[in-house]
């Protein structure tokens, strides 16, 4: 994700929270979850704010990323048992 990207993710937290987003703020989430993909990171923000009313920090965006990658797909399959 670039600084950008970032800032658009601290935007969709600020329509969530009413943060103010600022370029100090940009610059130490890039530093900390930069590394994020940014779809995932817009789907971990609008998943974290429909279960939690807590401002969002960068852990919360990387923990939920984790979280909403180790669910099976909605559109997968679910796993078939062998029969006894």
């Amino acid at each position: 994700m670039n600084h950008a990207d970032m800032a658009r993710v601290l935007a969709r937290c600020a329509s969530y929270d009413q943060r103010v987003v600022t370029a100090d703020q940009i610059n130490a989430w890039h530093e900390a979850v930069g590394h994020l993909d940014f779809d995932h990171a817009m789907q971990a923000v609008a998943h974290f704010y429909a279960h939690h009313r807590n401002r969002m920090w960068p852990v919360d965006l990387s923990e939920t990323i984790a979280m909403l990658r180790s669910q099976p797909s909605a559109d997968q399959p679910p796993e078939k048992k062998d029969a006894p």
